[in-house]
């Protein structure tokens, strides 16, 4: 009886090395998607447009797989923060919004509502929103509203530069992504 019990234990845990670590934790996992961490940062705004918190906040990547779609993630503390879900068939209308967004002409205080720009999903009771382009005190921002359980609607701003790195983010994304 020992030595059965032994042996099992022994396939188990030769199992796990052959497979590698991750690929099992993949296999085994409910969640069909992974998280990537970027070098795009956001800040919070208040619902009146004004700087939330002055320190900026880390943007991850969440890539499905199989890597039909990905969407912009934010861990809001107590639940992810969701928005600029995409699909290879969608990159080309995220390129035009984010060049439309940095040849935008603004002064402080104004406000760009963009409603029908970029098709979103509803996807787990997460629904991306109207993004804007914003002045705020001279810096212009692109801001995602998204919606949180826990909390009202949170405001995720962008500059000019991180807009900049989610576009190539994004360009990126046509090597990853694939068709449905």
């Amino acid at each position: 009886m020992k030595k059965s019990i032994f042996f099992i234990i022994w396939i188990i845990l030769a199992s796990f090395l052959l497979t590698s670590c991750h690929s099992v934790y993949k296999s085994l996992r409910i969640e069909p998607f992974d998280f990537y961490s970027t070098n795009i940062n956001y800040i919070d705004l208040t619902p009146e447009l004004a700087v939330k918190y002055s320190n900026y906040h880390n943007t991850l990547i969440r890539i499905e797989d199989p890597p039909e779609y990905a969407r912009l993630a934010a861990d809001l503390g107590g639940g992810m923060g969701y928005h600029g879900y995409t699909s290879k068939a969608l990159l080309p209308a995220w390129d035009a919004l984010f060049e439309r967004f940095l040849v935008w002409q603004s002064s402080p205080g104004d406000v760009e509502t963009v409603s029908d720009a970029v098709e979103t999903k509803k996807y787990g009771g997460y629904l991306s929103k109207d993004v804007r382009f914003v002045n705020v005190e001279g810096t212009k921002y692109l801001v995602f509203i998204t919606y949180h359980s826990l909390s009202p609607d949170v405001l995720m701003a962008y500059d000019e530069e991180n807009v900049r790195k989610m576009k190539a983010l994004y360009k990126s994304l046509s090597t990853t992504l694939m068709e449905k």
